[in-house]
């Protein structure tokens, strides 16, 4: 599990060519494709409902501490769905794309784990807490700029099809998760709202002002 969470190879080599050639067998001598699927599924609702959503939920209420937390879980998720992508590879390959048309790749099943887990459950505070900074920042209150701008990101990474993580060249080993955009979400879920309340904020100040 440690090398799922942090993409670290604990696992010497020899260990995770066993694990990954039990898999293989699996697959292929004992046609359980299937039941390693669900495996993955129940590793990926465990991991989500265990440790990133209490986290998450634990800052509720603190728009800076909340933003922190939620940009913070997600990079991990990140790297545990690449690390399970890695070790469930053969099964991505063949099974899935050979074998079961009702099945999603490994990682737009967890990014829709994810979005239905997570994202769904506390987008309206994730959304509040956004606006929250940016009200800050209009008001030269110190904030994070960076941190605000990963967490819009969230609104459009929700709606990206035929997504995948892929790890940076550039020698730095962040993964970034790629796929074609739709915004319809975060035009709705998050733009729209955007403007409301910067529309609410200026009448606001001109009402002061005049």
């Amino acid at each position: 599990m440690s090398y799922l969470e942090t993409n670290k190879m604990t696992l010497k080599p020899k260990q995770f060519m066993i694990a990954y050639t039990i898999i293989v067998r699996l697959c292929d001598e004992y046609d359980m494709a299937a039941d390693l699927y669900i495996v993955y599924m129940h590793l990926l609702a465990d991991y989500i409902t265990q440790k990133v959503y209490p986290a998450i939920q634990a800052k509720v209420g603190d728009s800076r501490e909340l933003l922190a937390e939620y940009v913070y879980q997600w990079e991990k998720f990140t790297v545990f769905t690449f690390s399970m992508k890695k070790l469930f590879e053969y099964l991505d390959r063949y099974y899935l794309k050979n074998g079961s048309e009702r099945c999603q790749n490994l990682v737009e099943t967890a990014l829709n784990q994810f979005k239905d887990k997570v994202f769904k459950q506390r987008m309206s505070d994730l959304r509040w807490s956004i606006l929250e900074e940016i009200k800050k920042d209009r008001e030269s209150e110190i904030t994070d700029k960076d941190l605000i701008k990963q967490a819009i990101m969230q609104f459009i990474y929700m709606g990206f099809e035929k997504k995948t993580i892929l790890k940076k060249l550039d020698g730095s080993g962040e993964m970034i998760w790629v796929g074609e955009k739709n915004l319809l979400l975060y035009d709705q879920d998050f733009e729209a709202h955007l403007k409301t309340n910067t529309r609410e904020y200026f009448q606001k100040k001109a009402e002061i002002w005049s």
